[in-house]
């Protein structure tokens, strides 16, 4: 109801429920406060994403996956040289996802007119189907010819009662209900989408050994046989198709009972990839046919694509005298050897009672790295801070640190699938290893999207956290180690939540 839309978010969340959804992206028209309106009101087994439909004069966008109280701009077009690039990048930067929604809509102010390089979806299908939608497989289509991995999305945009919340909607593939996983799988393409829950599909390649599925690959050599398989059931009465880049490779009529297969073999590097659609042979309101659902491609060929864009920002320091005068600003050397400065996508720091400040930067590659700073001199070469279970190529979203009188610090960090870390680096620089934060129960962990440190001066710590539920939690670690229960924070109105 932030925008044109006419329900309250009790009724989105009875509308996901009657359809059988296991989450939602809520997004209203250049705002994104909807996101703090929810308070109390979401199921704890229901997963809902924050977002925001960024309503331009020539196309829309989704900017999904938004951390609280972000906002993106909409007042630029095309002509305006790297604006759109600019607020993608920022939204990768904080996690985000940038699909291009209903692009070939014949609306004033709806028609696409950015391109596709900085966006990770296209929405192919919105709300019921009619022939912009067609259109916009068709598009999807060509661009998957032309080796262009984009994935597809369908959406319900429904934004009165009687538009139906989940027809269509998407099915992912992911490591676990959280924003972060859900995100990484719509972006891959590990995804379908169909036009109800009734509605379930499952496509897979085989090669030797080797299966793939929806946005995965299954690299061939020149005379490898690759079988391809679609099961579907709940489509009565309908035609399954495979495409590859030659079009039309097999089909299958599907019956009254709503379940059937399709069979394709295909040969070694002959084509690029393979998707599948169910459609009914029924009229809809501007089209012949009705779309059922649509698989993301397999993909037969290694993707050669560029590392995953992101808003890169050097990072500079300054030191501020105790007179209240400030040093020069400079760029901290980077990582590698060579490299004027570190590049990255958000920093943190603590200030130790030695008068060294110890640096937190995560990368493009969202990878964590210290280093440690005094005055105008970096005492220590970039180190990659090692994962939970040792391993180099552990990646962060979110991390924060603060110091402490013993001269230890404490880093907090949220990985990509939200699971929450903490370690305590010991005064001689020596970092044990993180660990994961408890949660509600005693054998389970913590999730966020966000979470901060601070020390107090007995020694024990105190946190913040944005839960994966998007309310703020609250929870405190003892100088013997015990930490407290995860505790929800009160908001600002009298019984309210935060």
């Amino acid at each position: 109801m932030h925008s044109d839309g006419q329900r309250t978010v009790d009724e989105i969340v009875a509308a996901a429920r009657r359809e059988g959804l296991h989450f939602i992206a809520t997004s209203d028209h250049n705002t994104s406060s909807t996101g703090m309106t929810w308070h109390g009101n979401v199921p704890t087994d229901l997963l809902v994403i924050n977002a925001e439909e960024v309503t331009t004069r020539h196309g829309h966008w989704l900017a999904v996956g938004l951390p609280q109280g972000e906002w993106v701009d909409w007042r630029y077009g095309p002509a305006d040289q790297g604006a759109f690039d600019g607020h993608a990048r920022r939204v990768h930067s904080l996690g985000g996802l940038t699909i291009a929604a209903h692009p070939l809509t014949p609306a004033a102010g709806s028609f696409w007119e950015f391109g596709l390089d900085r966006v990770d979806a296209l929405e192919v299908w919105n709300g019921p189907w009619t022939l912009d939608d067609a259109a916009n497989i068709a598009a999807w289509h060509v661009m998957l010819c032309l080796g262009k991995r984009v994935a597809a999305v369908g959406n319900s945009d429904a934004h009165s009662p009687a538009d139906a919340v989940g027809r269509p909607h998407n099915v992912v593939r992911a490591t676990s209900l959280s924003t972060p996983a859900v995100l990484d799988a719509l972006r891959l393409g590990r995804s379908y989408a169909v036009e109800s829950a009734a509605v379930a599909v499952d496509f897979t390649a085989h090669a030797g050994g080797a299966v793939a599925g929806p946005g995965e690959e299954l690299p061939l050599s020149l005379f490898d046989t690759v079988d391809v398989t679609l099961d579907v059931t709940g489509a009565p009465d309908s035609i399954a198709t495979l495409y590859t880049e030659w079009g039309i490779m097999a089909a299958a009529c599907i019956d009254g009972s709503g379940r059937g297969q399709l069979r394709w073999r295909g040969w070694g590097k002959a084509s690029l990839f393979a998707r599948a659609e169910v459609r009914r042979p029924e009229p809809a309101s501007t089209t012949l046919d009705q779309l059922v659902a649509v698989t993301n491609p397999v993909w037969f060929y290694s993707a050669q694509l560029p590392p995953y864009d992101v808003e890169r920002r050097a990072l500079f320091h300054t030191e501020r005298r105790p007179d209240g005068s400030w040093s020069s600003m400079r760029p901290l050397p980077g990582a590698a050897a060579g490299t004027a400065s570190f590049a990255g996508v958000q920093s943190a720091v603590a200030g130790m009672a030695d008068g060294s400040v110890v640096v937190l930067g995560i990368a493009p590659d969202n990878g964590l790295w210290l280093t440690v700073v005094r005055g105008s001199t970096t005492l220590r070469p970039w180190q990659r801070v090692a994962g939970p279970d040792g391993s180099a190529g552990f990646t962060v979203r979110e991390a924060d640190i603060a110091a402490f009188p013993d001269g230890t610090c404490h880093i907090v960090v949220t990985a990509m699938d939200g699971a929450t870390f903490h370690q305590q680096r010991r005064a001689d620089g020596g970092l044990p290893g993180f660990r994961a934060l408890p949660g509600f129960t005693a054998n389970g962990r913590w999730g966020a999207t966000k979470v901060s440190i601070t020390g107090m001066p007995d020694g024990s710590a105190q946190l913040l956290s944005y839960g994966t539920d998007g309310a703020m939690y609250h929870c405190a670690r003892g100088r013997d180690g015990t930490w407290t229960p995860w505790g929800r924070l009160a908001g600002y109105k009298h019984g309210a939540e935060c």
